[in-house]
């Protein structure tokens, strides 16, 4: 299971920077990399502690901790535009001037109206993306609503996590454990 996810997250970091460099991107896209880094490590770190603790459930443990991982992921694309400097320790922005393609991105490119979809390409074409100009685009994509978008789709991941840990055959202490783990991940920021 680890060799497996070691594999499946080195195919994931490859797919991310292909979308970095890409000057398109789809929400699937998006998803399928997403499934294979973050999700990939944390739904095997579960599964491994199933399997290891001679629990039953392996697959259903397994696919609760892609999913956490997936809320995870999104939930730190959100930072990465949204997150303030005194709490998360990176400007604000911080990704936007990297030119990642995080999920609020990704949707201004997709879903976004015309008029941001064309300031998001335009400013990812420049050199480089200074502070203001990632204030400023970062205004642009909560007015359009990848903000909300992005609080959104995080809120639907946690809300699928909580119904997978339901049906997980845990210990009352371990099943609060990831109840906690949950809470932490809707709240976190940093």
């Amino acid at each position: 299971m680890l060799a497996g996810a070691c594999w499946v997250v080195c195919q994931g970091q490859v797919a991310d920077l292909e979308l970095a460099a890409r000057p398109t991107a789809t929400l699937a896209g998006y998803f399928e990399m997403v499934r294979r880094k973050t999700a990939a490590l944390i739904g095997t770190a579960v599964g491994m502690g199933v399997l290891v603790g001679g629990g039953g459930a392996v697959d259903t443990a397994r696919e609760f901790g892609e999913t956490l991982g997936v809320a995870f992921q999104v939930r730190d694309d959100y930072l990465g535009v949204w997150g303030r400097r005194e709490v998360t320790g990176k400007p604000a922005g911080d990704d936007l001037r990297e030119r990642k393609k995080t999920l609020p991105v990704v949707w201004a490119l997709t879903e976004g109206p015309p008029g941001l979809r064309r300031l998001v390409a335009e400013v990812y074409a420049r050199p480089e993306i200074g502070p203001d100009s990632a204030a400023a685009l970062a205004d642009r994509l909560t007015e359009a609503g990848a903000e909300a978008f992005t609080r959104r789709v995080a809120a639907e991941w946690l809300d699928r996590a909580r119904q997978l840990l339901a049906g997980l055959p845990f210990r009352a202490d371990v099943r609060a454990d990831f109840a906690d783990l949950i809470q932490f991940i809707a709240s976190r920021e940093f």
